[in-house]
């Protein structure tokens, strides 16, 4: 695993030639329309986007939209696709001559599908697996992505600045995406589930929606703001919480008798198994 950071010798050469590289995005939920805004914003790119729904193409107030996938496959050098995994060889059987034809730097987002699922409808073209997560609506996603053989590294530039925009970037093996995607593509589901449940116990000891939220955010805010800067272990940050016969070491006897820590572990599991499980349900469409 390595990242690559070192985008600026690209940026100052688009900056002096003022090329602007044409970005197609099709498929505008939360990941699609979280990446057209960051491209968006950055002025670096020239855009254009499509969805199927409308209620989600109106909320796009600037940038173009096109009123068929196949004008912005044609209209793009950079082509994400951010549709549902189970929509995707629909998709493929009706825009994979055009796209072959036009041979964009293809990047999917769809988890738990591979490369060479989508080499099988594009040959010869340069895709990119791209695993971002929700946070890149805030800026803050740890996006990891894989490589075929046929992406340059001019592409790999191109992708490394997109997703950049979205957070940090980390260039990866495919073999380790599903692996990823269980881990920090679904891992803020498990924080919101955790923030949810000590949410619901304030309220059950008595305090208002409004300062229960405060105190959850509050204590996760804090706690990730002491990690990054502490450089310590999470278990060493644990024992430095946790008092001997204290009130923390009397609430996380419970985890221990529950087993959670061991819970945690056949979640992340079960969701690196779907992640196999869809590329092999999809597959077979």
């Amino acid at each position: 695993m390595f990242s690559l950071t070192l985008l600026s010798i690209y940026d100052n050469l688009n900056k002096f030639m003022k090329i602007k590289q044409k970005v197609g995005i099709i498929g505008l939920g939360n990941m699609g329309a979280a990446i057209y805004k960051a491209l968006l914003s950055s002025n670096t790119f020239s855009l254009l986007a499509y969805d199927i729904d409308r209620k989600k193409t109106s909320k796009i107030r600037k940038g173009k939209l096109a009123n068929t996938p196949g004008k912005v496959i044609s209209g793009s050098d950079i082509l994400i696709l951010a549709i549902k995994p189970q929509e995707i060889s629909s998709f493929l059987k009706t825009q994979a001559r055009l796209i072959i034809k036009k041979k964009p730097l293809f990047i999917s987002i769809a988890a738990g599908l591979e490369i060479k699922f989508f080499q099988k409808y594009l040959p010869g073209v340069s895709i990119i697996r791209a695993m971002p997560n929700i946070a890149a609506t805030v800026g803050e996603s740890l996006s990891f992505i894989s490589k075929n053989k046929f992406v340059s590294r001019a592409q790999l530039k191109h992708s490394l600045r997109i997703f950049s925009l979205l957070g940090e970037t980390e260039v990866i093996t495919e073999a380790w995406l599903n692996k990823v995607t269980a881990i920090s593509g679904s891992g803020p589901g498990y924080v919101y589930f955790f923030m949810d449940s000590l949410f619901a116990s304030a309220i059950r000891l008595g305090f208002s929606k409004k300062v229960a939220k405060k105190i959850v955010l509050a204590v996760f805010s804090g706690s990730v703001k002491l990690a990054k800067s502490s450089g310590s272990d999470f278990s060493k940050l644990l024992a430095s919480v946790t008092s001997k016969k204290g009130t923390t070491e009397a609430g996380l006897g419970i985890f221990k008798k529950e087993s959670t820590k061991s819970t945690i572990h056949k979640v992340v599991t079960k969701a690196s198994f779907r992640a196999k499980e869809l590329s092999k349900t999809v597959s077979k469409t």
